[in-house]
C-alpha cells in the first residue's frame, strides 16, 4: 500500500513544450538565416540577447543526444566515434565530444544539418568548458570569445570588500568588452534595453528555480531528481526569456500546493538522498532503481545550482534564493548597470 499520495505535475507538458520550442526555433533560425549564438548554457546568455538571436546551448543539447541514443544508439554513437576519429579522446568531457561529433557529422539531433552560429560565446568555468567552444569555433570558422569567470563574493569566507569590488570590476569590464566585440563582428547595433530585460528575466528565473528547490524540503518531497532534470533545463535553455519566468511562477505555485496537500514525487518515500556530480544521462533509470529500496533523490549540487540563483544568508549561515534586481530595489538603466 502506498505511503503517500502522488499525481503527475500539471505543468509537465508545458515544460516539454517549451523545451521543444527552443530546438524548433534554432532549426528555423538556421533555415532562415537568423542570428544564432552558441556556447555553454552556463554562459552569460543575456549578453547576446541585446541582438535578435537564438541561443544554442551545448549541454542540454548533447544531454538530449545521450538520452535519445538509448533508442537509436547507431546515430548518436556515430557522434562519439566521429569525434574520436578526429583525435578527441575518450578522457575528454562527454559533453564536448558529443558536441564536436554532431558538428563534424553535420547532423542536428532534431533534424537537418548542424546549426552554424554567427559566433560562439562561452564562460570559462573550467578548462574543458573554455576550450570546448574554441575548438567548435575553429571547426566552424566563426569568431570566439570567453568570459573568464572567477569565484566571487565568498561571504562565508569573510572576503574583504576590496577583493569583491576588484572581482566585480574584472567581470564587468570583460562583459563590456564582449558587447563591443559582438557589435564589431556582427555589424549589428546592440540594444541595451533588450539586454536589461533579458537580464531581469534571467535573474528572476534563477531565483524562482531556487525557490522551487527549497519547497523540496517538504516531507514527502514534491519532486524527485529525475523530474528536476526536466524542470531546471528550462532556465538552462531560456532563462533570459519571459516565458521562462512565467513557467517557474506556475511551477512554484504548483509545488507549494503539492507540499500543502502532501503530494509526493514517489509514493513510497522512506529514505532521502542527495547526489553529487553530473547527472547519469546515459542511465537515468538508476533513479527508479533507488526507489526499489524506498529511496528518493531530492536533488544535488548540480540540480540546485546549475539553474538556481542563490545568496548567502549570514544570519542563517546558509544559502537562500537570491532576490532578483527588481525585488531588491535595484533598477538597471544602462548596460554598465546590467554588467
Amino acid at each position: 500500500m502506498a505511503k503517500y499520495k502522488t499525481e503527475p505535475l500539471k505543468c509537465w507538458d508545458k515544460a516539454k513544450e517549451l523545451r521543444s520550442e527552443v530546438y524548433d526555433r534554432i532549426a528555423k533560425a538556421r533555415d532562415e538565416g537568423t542570428m544564432i549564438v552558441s556556447g555553454g548554457t552556463e554562459s552569460a546568455i543575456s549578453l547576446p540577447a541585446g541582438f535578435d538571436m537564438e541561443f544554442f546551448g551545448g549541454e542540454p543539447y548533447v544531454a538530449g543526444c545521450a538520452f535519445m541514443g538509448k533508442n537509436d544508439s547507431s546515430k548518436y554513437m556515430k557522434y562519439f566515434e566521429t569525434a574520436e576519429a578526429a583525435k578527441f579522446p575518450r578522457d575528454l568531457c562527454a559533453y564536448m565530444r558529443l558536441s564536436v561529433g554532431s558538428l563534424l557529422c553535420n547532423s542536428y539531433a532534431f533534424g537537418g544539418t548542424y546549426p552554424k552560429p554567427a559566433f560562439n560565446l562561452q564562460t570559462h568555468i573550467c578548462d574543458t568548458q573554455g576550450k570546448w567552444y574554441q575548438i567548435m569555433s575553429e571547426l566552424e570558422g566563426v569568431p570566439y570569445n570567453a568570459l573568464d569567470l572567477i569565484p566571487f563574493e565568498w561571504e562565508s569566507e569573510h572576503e574583504s570588500k576590496e577583493s569583491k569590488n576588484l572581482k566585480h570590476k574584472y567581470l564587468k569590464d570583460q562583459m563590456l568588452d564582449i558587447i563591443d566585440w559582438m557589435e564589431d563582428i556582427s555589424g549589428k547595433k546592440y540594444d541595451d534595453e533588450k539586454f536589461i530585460n533579458a537580464l531581469n528575466c534571467e535573474c528572476e528565473s534563477a531565483s524562482l528555480w531556487a525557490q522551487c528547490c527549497m519547497v523540496n524540503r517538504s516531507i514527502p518531497a514534491v519532486m524527485d531528481e529525475k523530474m528536476m532534470h526536466s524542470l531546471y533545463v528550462i532556465a538552462a535553455l531560456m532563462r533570459h526569456e519571459k516565458a521562462s519566468v512565467n513557467f517557474y511562477k506556475e511551477l512554484l505555485d504548483e509545488l507549494k500546493d503539492r507540499a500543502e496537500r502532501g503530494i509526493a514525487a514517489f509514493e513510497n518515500e522512506r529514505l532521502r538522498l542527495l547526489l553529487d556530480g553530473m547527472p547519469p544521462w546515459h542511465s537515468l533509470e538508476i533513479y527508479r532503481y533507488i526507489e526499489e529500496f524506498g529511496g528518493v533523490s531530492i536533488g544535488s549540487h548540480f540540480s540546485f545550482g546549475v539553474s538556481g540563483g542563490w545568496a548567502y544568508d549570514s544570519k542563517q549561515d546558509t544559502r537562500v534564493p537570491a532576490m532578483p534586481p527588481k525585488e531588491a530595489g535595484v533598477e538597471l538603466r544602462t548596460r554598465e548597470d546590467a554588467c
